[in-house]
């Protein structure tokens, strides 16, 4: 071999090791690019969504701010409806890069489920049949439920205690005690998706076991709820128009067949859901608060606070996530 063939053949070795270096370079450069832009993305992501959740708290303590003037002006704390200016719709507003939105819900409109794990519970089992049947729904799910919060172990009519839920693929108890989330329901014995979502709105669950329903903002179902001799057509009638009773006798003196349920009616509320979802960005949060307003000196109190349940706004459609 000759020495100009082994320069040239050197010269290639080398020639080649530069390339590989240049290429394990680029491709180290190159993958560094992408984990910095994931990183950047990543904390973009988690300072939009730490702003937006911080304007939904802001939005809770506002909520909380209108009902707590609603109680200390003395015209309105006598009466609770949907024409004082906590109850109406907020649309949503620009905030900086994004935008909010706040609506207050009067949860004393709807019919109280931890009702039926109280002393009455007989009473609030019918109650909340002729809730069902207003609704075209299956009454045995009140009896169900009764089994679901009560304390024991006896099945109630069409009921179910522990001896059906231990018996399914993943077996569990029933809960035995108040009820924390509406959502329980979905573990009753043949409720189904449709008909938890037809329920939902005309429900609640409250660390009481009463139900008072406040007539000036229940809807017709749930006021058909207040005594089966109240007729469709009569809540239907009722709900059409705005209504201000300063007092649960004025409607029953309106409506005879409701004198003796004056002790199941009220015109003031105890309980609220607060909703609110702001945008920074395209970075969404969503929360759903409850809250306590004391009937006697009007403090606040929060009940609980959910970041993971759907804010469904009366102006704004948002489209799911997974679509």
């Amino acid at each position: 071999m000759s020495a100009r063939t082994g320069r040239r053949r050197a010269g290639g070795v080398a020639l080649i090791s530069v390339m590989l270096i240049v290429a394990l370079c680029s491709a180290l450069m190159y993958e560094l690019l992408v984990r910095h832009s994931l990183v950047v993305a990543k904390t973009r992501q988690v300072l939009y969504g730490d702003q937006s959740r911080a304007y939904t708290l802001g939005a809770e303590a506002y909520a909380r701010q209108l009902l707590a003037e609603d109680w200390q002006n003395e015209d309105s704390r006598a009466l609770d409806s949907l024409e004082e200016p906590w109850a109406q719709p907020i649309e949503p507003f620009d905030v900086d890069n994004g935008s909010l939105e706040l609506s207050i819900v009067d949860l004393d409109r709807r019919f109280n489920l931890n009702s039926l794990a109280g002393a009455d519970a007989d009473v609030q089992v019918k109650r909340f049949k002729t809730l069902l049947n207003a609704l075209g729904l299956d009454d045995r799910f009140a009896e169900l439920w009764k089994d679901w919060v009560d304390a024991d172990q006896q099945i109630t009519g069409f009921g179910a205690e522990d001896g059906t839920y231990l018996l399914r693929d993943t077996p569990y108890r029933t809960a035995n005690t108040f009820s924390g989330s509406i959502t329980e329901l979905a573990l009753l014995d043949g409720l189904d998706p449709d008909t938890l979502a037809a329920l939902w709105p005309y429900v609640m669950v409250v660390p009481s076991t009463t139900t008072l329903i406040n007539v000036n903002t229940a809807d017709a179902p749930t006021l058909q709820s207040i005594s089966e001799a109240m007729t469709a057509a009569r809540a239907e009638s009722l709900v059409e128009s705005p209504r201000t009773y300063s007092a649960a006798a004025e409607l029953a003196a309106e409506i005879p067949e409701l004198k003796d349920s004056l002790d199941l009616m009220t015109v003031t509320s105890q309980f609220f859901e607060i909703q609110a979802r702001a945008e920074v960005n395209g970075v969404r949060a969503e929360l759903v608060s409850v809250v306590h307003r004391d009937p006697e000196t009007g403090e606040l109190s929060l009940l609980s606070r959910n970041f993971g349940r759907r804010y469904q706004s009366p102006f704004v459609a948002v489209e799911d996530a997974d679509e």
